[in-house]
């Protein structure tokens, strides 16, 4: 729609334009007959519209009729055709020589007929292609308000995260993106913080503890949902914005006696980066997106607790230790000999278990 309201705004500045040159080129006529000037410059102004109207309308039915229609040209076209029918009228009236030009088949009689139709059959079907067409104006409406919504909003949830994890600069710095959306609706600021060492692609939220593993995944979706927005890639989430590739929850095993351990932590990393964009996504759907930053409800909802549960038994009945050690693992506790990260993939809706050594796999 916006495009649009730009097309009509410079055809307006044309068209005042070029009743300012008229004016001045029949004011400062110093010929015998000035009025010849006015009529002449009105002339092939219409002849000049006639034939652009007559190019325009035999696009209409070849197959650039959607190019054609969503174009400046056409909303120029059809507005100024009707402000040279206007004006001739205009003239008509003034000069009571109505009766006459009804009665009379003169080419210009002609050319003022060609202008309203033309311009009447334009701007009609403008209205159709624009107003009559629910799915573009609707998907236009949305769009923006979208954008207004869930942009804003993400932008609060980082501010929210940066401030609680000590990162004054970013934290500032999101603040003054909120400050130009709201105020420029301007999101250049927000799209420099992005890219290159330095980053706030680098930043890394401490996930010493189950709400930092989680806390750290939303500002990971955060920032690229305000990203993605940001870049007129969406404007709202959907399950292709978060689709990746299944997570693994990675652990270590013993090199020696193939000792496995994951530890809990590795768990809620795995439930975080699969569960959170779904709830990121229907919080957003449902107009409460901020919710999201309640953190520690979301992690105990029951979806969440049985899914946690679900995953630890099997993990145990697997014969893998479950370890509430999170740090960094050197040796194997039950040999003493080297380990090494290993990974695993939960299939079937988290009743199945696979290493990522085809030759170890370890099912229920």
């Amino acid at each position: 729609m916006s495009k649009y309201y730009k097309y009509l705004s410079i055809t307006f500045l044309i068209i005042i334009l070029w009743c300012i040159f008229v004016f001045f080129d029949y004011y400062l006529d110093r010929s015998f007959l000035p009025g010849l000037t006015l009529f002449f410059d009105y002339l092939f102004s219409a002849i000049f519209l006639v034939g652009i109207s007559l190019f325009l309308f035999a696009l209409r039915f070849t197959k650039y009729k959607s190019s054609v229609k969503n174009s400046f040209i056409y909303v120029f076209v059809a507005f100024f055709d009707m402000f040279l029918s206007g004006a001739y009228f205009l003239y008509l009236i003034l000069s009571n020589n109505v009766k006459e030009f009804f009665s009379s088949l003169e080419y210009i009689n002609l050319l003022v007929y060609l202008l309203l139709v033309f311009g009447v059959y334009f701007i009609v079907d403008l209205y159709k292609n624009i107003y009559k067409n629910p799915s573009l104006l609707n998907r236009s409406i949305k769009l923006q308000h979208d954008i207004a919504d869930n942009y804003v909003i993400a932008l609060q949830i980082l501010y929210s995260l940066l401030v609680d994890s000590g990162n004054s600069h970013w934290a500032q710095w999101i603040k003054k993106d909120i400050y130009f959306w709201e105020n420029q609706n301007s999101v250049t600021h927000h799209l420099k913080a992005f890219g290159g060492m330095g980053s706030i692609n680098d930043i890394y939220l401490e996930n010493a503890d189950i709400a930092g593993v989680w806390r750290n995944n939303l500002f990971d979706i955060t920032k690229a949902f305000s990203w993605s927005i940001a870049k007129r890639k969406i404007s709202s989430p959907t399950e292709s914005f978060y689709s990746k590739d299944p997570q693994d929850i990675s652990g270590w095993r013993c090199l020696i006696c193939n000792h496995a351990i994951i530890p809990t932590l590795s768990i809620e990393q795995y439930l975080a980066a699969t569960l959170l964009p779904k709830l990121f996504v229907e919080y957003a759907i449902e107009n409460r997106l901020i919710e999201i930053l309640e953190l520690e409800r979301n992690i105990m909802l029951d979806s969440v607790v049985k899914r946690r549960e679900r995953i630890k038994g099997l993990i145990q009945a697997n014969n893998i230790t479950l370890s509430m050690n999170n740090d960094w693992l050197k040796v194997c506790p039950k040999c003493g000999g080297n380990v090494s990260i290993y990974r695993w993939t939960l299939e079937d809706n988290d009743t199945k278990l696979i290493a990522s050594d085809s030759n170890l796999k370890f099912r229920t």
